[in-house]
C-alpha cells in the first residue's frame, strides 16, 4: 500500500550560477560573470511496504546565501535524491558512526544533513584530524545563514540547524538515515553532552590547545548534557535526534541501522575542497598520526 503524505512543488528559488569558478572551497572563486537560475523546490514523502520514501531535487524552499562565494565557489543545482527510512526504526546495541560515506539524514524539504567536511590537517586525510565547518560559533567554508553550503556537484546541504525551517520551540525538521525523527529545540532546551578536551594536542598533530577547530577536539562526557552520544533522547516515549547550536551540531552517530540510500556517490575526478570526497571509499585513515579516540562517535 502506498500513502502520499507530503508533496511540495513550485517553491521558486533564484540562485546565482558562476560561469567560471575555481574548484577549491578555501580559495576565492575566479568568476568572470554571474548568471541567475531559478529552480523549484520539489519533494514528496510517501509510505510504502514499511518504508518512508523521500524523493527530492535537493533545492531548498527558503532563502540561501549567495553561491558561489568566497570559501565556497560552487553553484546550487538540482539533484536526484530518493531516500528510504524505516517507518518503525529500531535501536541496536552498538552505535554506527557517521562517516564521509553517508549523509546523516534528510530534512522535510528534501535537503540532506551532512555534518562532516573533507578538510584535514596538512590536507592529509591519513592524519585523522578533520576540521569542523563551524568553529566557536563562526561559520566556515562559505556556510550561509541556514548553516548550509554547496558541494562541488551542486548539492546544497546542512551542517547544523536549518534556521528557516524552525517555526516553534520543538520542531520536527527531518528524518535520520536510520528512520528516527530529527528535532530542533528553538529555545535550546536540549543540551549536547560533548565538551572540549582539556590541555593541548599531542605530538604529530596540529598542536596547540583543543579549541574546537577539529572534530577530534571534543569528547562525550556522560551526564554533561541532556542528550546521549548520538545527540538523541526520548521525547514522548519515542527516541529522536536533536540538532544543536553547539557541537556536534548534527549527530555524528546513529542508534539504528542507516539505510543504504544515504550512501554518497563517488566524486567526479579532479574535485577538491571541503566536501569533494563525498564518496571517498578508501576506508579509515592510517594510525600514524591518529588523534585521541573520540568518545561517542
Amino acid at each position: 500500500m502506498k500513502t502520499v503524505l507530503v508533496t511540495l512543488l513550485g517553491v521558486l528559488c533564484a540562485f546565482p550560477v558562476a560561469v567560471l569558478a575555481h574548484g577549491n572551497h578555501s580559495e576565492t572563486p575566479q568568476v568572470k560573470r554571474i548568471e541567475t537560475a531559478t529552480y523549484a523546490s520539489r519533494v514528496s514523502i510517501t509510505e510504502e511496504d514499511g518504508m518512508r520514501i523521500i524523493i527530492s531535487n535537493g533545492i531548498p524552499n527558503h532563502r540561501t546565501g549567495r553561491f558561489p562565494s568566497t570559501g565556497n565557489p560552487h553553484a546550487i543545482s538540482p539533484q536526484k535524491y530518493e531516500f528510504k527510512v524505516r517507518l518503525n526504526p529500531n535501536i541496536v546495541g552498538n552505535t554506527h558512526r557517521v562517516t564521509n560515506q553517508k549523509m546523516f539524514g534528510v530534512a522535510l524539504n528534501g535537503v540532506p544533513f551532512d555534518p562532516g567536511t573533507a578538510e584535514y590537517w596538512k590536507k592529509d586525510r591519513n592524519s585523522g584530524w578533520v576540521k569542523e565547518g563551524i568553529i566557536n560559533g563562526k561559520r566556515m567554508l562559505g556556510i550561509d545563514m541556514n548553516n548550509a553550503h554547496v558541494q562541488p556537484n551542486g548539492a546544497y546541504h546542512y551542517h547544523s540547524i536549518p534556521t528557516a525551517l524552525v517555526k516553534e520551540d520543538l520542531t520536527h525538521v527531518g528524518y535520520a538515515a536510520d528512520g528516527h525523527k530529527i528535532y530542533v529545540s528553538k529555545d535550546g532546551a536540549y543540551k549536547p553532552g560533548f565538551r572540549l578536551r582539556r590541555g593541548n594536542r599531542s605530538q604529530n598533530s596540529p598542536g596547540g590547545a583543543y579549541d574546537g577547530t577539529y572534530t577530534q577536539d571534543f569528547q562525550f562526557v556522560v551526564g554533561h548534557g541532556d542528550l546521549d552520544q548520538c545527540n538523541g533522547t526520548r521525547l514522548n516515549g519515542e527516541y529522536v535526534y536533536f540538532l544543536t547550536e553547539e557541537f556536534p551540531f548534527v549527530p555524528r552517530c546513529w542508534k539504528g541501522f542507516p539505510h543504504e540510500s544515504f550512501t554518497k556517490e563517488p566524486p567526479e575526478e579532479g574535485r577538491s575542497g571541503p566536501d569533494a570526497n563525498r564518496g571517498d571509499r578508501r576506508g579509515p585513515p592510517s594510525r600514524g598520526n591518529r588523534p585521541p579516540p573520540a568518545r561517542g562517535f
